[in-house]
């Protein structure tokens, strides 16, 4: 009814021509086409327990733990300055209370360093089995 004369579309050049993900090149999204305005541009889910075992990540290279409490997680591609935010939770494995907070100077373009530090031991900082982190800036 109305329309283009038959032939001129059928179902092969519409399947040839279809956009989906699998027809879309890895080159063909672009860092500016990525790079959106508050998505998160790397997160970590680490097993504090052990070295830093990654448990899930984004935009995540390695985490190291070189000290009780204490963790140095690398980004794969650098932020444009160190001034990004990070957001963090902790696990009540073992079961006391807990707070993870950022090392004073250590945050720069490629890594964070956080501590995390039990409330209910005199502050003192310890490893804790499940965590996560969250970074947000411009990369």
């Amino acid at each position: 009814v109305g329309g283009l004369p038959d032939g001129i579309v059928d179902t092969d050049m519409l399947a040839a021509n279809a956009v989906a993900t699998a027809k879309i090149a890895d080159d063909a999204v672009t860092d500016a086409k990525e790079n959106l305005s508050g998505a998160a541009k790397a997160w970590i889910k680490f097993n504090g327990n052990t070295t830093g075992a990654i448990l899930g990540s984004y935009g995540i290279t390695s985490i190291s733990n070189p000290d009780t409490g204490e963790y140095i997680i690398t980004f794969s591609t650098a932020f444009a300055n160190a001034n990004y935010v990070a957001t963090a939770c902790c696990s009540g494995i073992p079961a006391n209370a807990r707070a993870m907070g950022l090392v004073d100077g250590a945050q720069t373009t490629t890594t964070c360093r956080v501590n995390i530090f039990s409330t209910s031991a005199g502050g003192d900082k310890e490893d804790t089995e499940e965590n996560g982190m969250a970074f947000f800036g411009a990369q």
